[in-house]
């Protein structure tokens, strides 16, 4: 199972490296035709990483609705991952994962190993800098302070 997830990021991080790729030799070669100057700049200036604040909030549609506000897209994300993360096991790993919680569970782990409230969650989340760089899951910490609390909940 490790194995099929590693080489399913590789070919992702592939797919993502082509798609960007693409992407700017688009760009570029329509920057002959281009007579939106305003576009060509805004692009220049984001290519630090930084898209300018005064950029429009793009409608991100989902399903049947179109979702504006960066909380609401959040919440959404979050709910189409939990959906499509779910993992299926043979009957051995779920025999393995019975045991692993069993020895977690017992009283003398306790003491080790709690697991996060809420509150701890949203304390951390609330102490990272929004402009800060993503992390090894490609999420960047600005996505996860627009998490709404069903968002939270799922992350947690």
């Amino acid at each position: 199972m490790c194995k099929e997830w590693i080489e399913a990021c590789k070919e992702v991080k592939l797919a993502r490296e082509e798609a960007k790729e693409e992407a700017w030799t688009s760009f570029v070669e329509d920057l002959e035709d281009s007579t939106d100057s305003a576009k060509v700049w805004r692009v220049i200036r984001s290519l630090d990483g930084n898209p300018t604040s005064s950029a429009p909030n793009e409608g991100l549609k989902h399903g049947k609705n179109v979702l504006i506000s960066n909380k609401a897209k959040a919440d959404a994300f979050a709910n189409h991952y939990a959906n499509v993360s779910k993992l299926k096991f043979s009957a051995s790993e779920r025999a393995i994962n019975r045991t692993a919680k069993r020895i977690l569970d017992r009283k003398e782990n306790e003491e080790a190993i709690t697991p996060f409230s809420i509150n701890e969650l949203k304390a951390a989340v609330k102490k990272i800098k929004r402009r800060g760089a993503p992390g090894g899951d490609d999420i960047p910490p600005s996505f996860l302070k627009e998490l709404g609390d069903k968002a939270f909940n799922e992350l947690l």
